[in-house]
């Protein structure tokens, strides 16, 4: 059987924020594992210009409709929530004219009113209720299934919505393995990218806030300085422009030389593995809020463990359902003297590294998107 799945997400594509990658390696990994697929996008101005398949990388074996629908985003809340209503009842008028066999949404206002028309929509949930709690749980009842990234979302869903255990299914985010094999050198990787080929690079992937919540880069720049190792780089990645001036600001504040910091802004996903290689160790220095103690899956943490440099992060419980201490360094969060600690026990322990390095990257094999996709499929098969 050859699945007809119609993935439909309200996002402008292509994005240069995580949740595009996501869904265009879903997109291709569903495809790749026999599903006939349709994603529905809206058609919104995009400063990106490159076709979404390009700007990937990815194949093109799925198809992409882009629906019309009020561009009003740029407006504030008012303009958000009039584009997000628009497009929501344009992909359910869409969805009903196509022959489908499922509705995979990680859009919540679609989803919330897809479900009132059709019992085969899986919702693939990757934050967590915190208003319109009504609009919720009507979906979450609806739905044929919820798809949670961590166990301790689908714990609240369980406990909080009453929703029934067998309706929510747990599949973490994840990787591609193809684009880090074969291993490459991190002598070539440095050079390529200009970087010092003699100091210890300490690296973070990632903005500087997400969902308007700063991400832990001011507790690693505080931290930075206490670092016990001379020669030691500071290289920050994908920061956006706007951030810029904010974190130079904490680099002064902190007292870190501009000739021992290299911030590089957005870069192509295809390039991040070579700053990870090009790394000595990768750092993830969330705080400790909800949102990243309870709710989080990041991507860049499987990408981390794929490249085989070693991993110091905060130790959290969303963290801790996929590392734990055999496979990265985990320290308390938001303390800069522990992570600076942390950093210092990497750098000048190579068989530390090497062990936890190799931990992870045995780990990350489990969490691939054809993985993801296939057992995704293989549920679907047995529910719908």
């Amino acid at each position: 059987m050859q699945p007809r799945l119609i993935y439909v997400v309200n996002a402008r594509m292509p994005t240069e924020k995580a949740h595009g990658w996501h869904i265009a390696k879903m997109c291709e990994a569903f495809s790749d594992a026999g599903a006939r697929v349709t994603l529905f996008i809206p058609r919104r101005r995009n400063p990106l210009k490159s076709s979404l398949f390009s700007f990937y990388g990815v194949r093109q074996n799925f198809t992409v409709r882009y629906l019309p629908c009020l561009d009003t985003v740029r407006f504030g809340k008012a303009g958000f929530y009039l584009q997000a209503a628009t497009f929501a009842l344009v992909a359910l008028l869409a969805s009903v004219a196509v022959p489908k066999d499922v509705i995979y949404s990680r859009d919540e206002a679609f989803s919330a009113l897809a479900s009132f028309f059709s019992r085969r929509l899986y919702y693939d949930m990757h934050d967590y209720p915190r208003s319109h709690r009504w609009l919720y749980a009507g979906l979450f009842r609806r739905a044929a299934k919820i798809v949670s990234t961590n166990r301790l979302k689908r714990e609240r869903l369980i406990r909080e919505f009453r929703v029934p255990e067998q309706h929510v299914i747990v599949q973490p985010n994840g990787v591609d393995l193809a684009a880090f094999s074969p291993v490459r050198s991190k002598v070539d990787t440095r050079f390529s990218l200009q970087l010092p080929h003699r100091a210890k690079i300490v690296a973070a992937v990632g903005k500087y806030r997400t969902f308007g919540q700063e991400k832990g880069l001011a507790t690693l720049i505080e931290a930075f300085p206490r670092i016990s190792l001379p020669q030691t780089l500071l290289l920050l990645v994908g920061i956006n422009a706007d951030e810029v001036s904010e974190i130079e600001s904490l680099l002064l504040t902190y007292g870190v030389d501009p000739d021992r910091y290299r911030i590089v802004g957005h870069i192509p996903h295809a390039d991040i593995a070579a700053y990870l290689y090009a790394s000595d160790v990768l750092v993830m220095s969330y705080p400790n809020t909800e949102h990243y103690r309870e709710f989080m899956n990041p991507i860049k943490m499987f990408e981390y463990m794929a490249s085989g440099t070693p991993i110091v992060s905060s130790d959290l419980p969303s963290i801790r359902e996929v590392l734990d201490d055999h496979s990265a360094l985990l320290v308390r969060p938001g303390d800069a003297q522990a992570l600076a600690e942390g950093v210092s026990r990497i750098l000048g322990d190579d068989a530390l590294g090497t062990r936890l390095s190799r931990q992870a990257r045995h780990a990350v094999t489990a969490y691939t998107w054809a993985k993801r996709a296939e057992a995704l499929l293989t549920d679907m098969r047995h529910t719908l």
